[in-house]
């Protein structure tokens, strides 16, 4: 891993984390599916 990033995601309160791609996907779905929420129950809209 490049450690001219590992260097800075401390800063960032982030952690490198070694995975499958297939992991990867499985995390961002779980996310979008998070924010959605939240965006349908405040009522967010895109301007």
């Amino acid at each position: 891993m490049d450690t001219r990033c590992t260097r800075r995601f401390p800063r960032k309160a982030l952690d490198a984390v070694a995975s499958s791609p297939e992991a990867l996907a499985a995390n961002f779905k779980r996310e979008i599916d998070r924010y959605a929420k939240i965006v349908k129950a405040g009522n967010i809209k895109l301007d």
